[in-house]
């Protein structure tokens, strides 16, 4: 019973890990809101890879960010077979609980993957050329349209304030 309790034990930390993960790979490949995909309480609070909103200025991905992608989705699938893999090593008479415990597993996991399916994703307008000059161009442009609007914002307010009564 030993051995079927701590294999309970590693499915629940590869469930754990695997939903964490599964969350980060939805935020940054599928572009779902980070705000969105629900926390899973207080285990993950103490987890050190945490995710958030999307960069604010959008840039061309570089090598770094698709070999972190790359290596997410790895983990991520070594996550979901490496319970399969315990089946194949375990004992024939704890088998059936560790099968039993499998399909628990599976279940969840697609049940999460539903949950994560049907959440908002973020919209992309407009993405920057690989091109330097014109990378810059854009991105000079854009600040420049902040600029103008900030600025436009500030003087209604300022107009606003004027008018109030002291």
């Amino acid at each position: 019973m030993d051995s079927l309790v701590s294999a309970a034990f590693a499915f629940a930390i590869a469930l754990w890990l695997s939903v964490g993960l599964s969350a980060m790979a939805v935020v940054d490949v599928l572009c779902v809101r980070s705000e969105s995909v629900p926390r899973i309480g207080w285990a993950l609070r103490f987890n050190p890879l945490t995710w958030g909103p999307p960069e604010p200025v959008a840039r061309p991905l570089g090598r770094s960010d698709r070999q972190a992608r790359a290596l997410l989705l790895g983990l991520l699938g070594l996550l979901q077979v490496l319970p399969a893999v315990w089946i194949l090593l375990g004992n024939d008479p704890q088998r059936t609980g560790l099968i039993g415990l499998l399909a628990l597993f599976y279940l969840l996991e697609v049940g999460w993957w539903a949950w994560l399916s049907r959440l908002p994703r973020e919209v992309v307008y407009s993405t920057l050329p690989h091109d330097g000059q014109s990378r810059d161009r854009a991105i000079a442009d854009e600040v420049a349209r902040f600029d103008a609007a900030y600025r436009a914002r500030e003087s209604t307010a300022d107009s606003t304030q004027n008018e109030r009564p002291r």
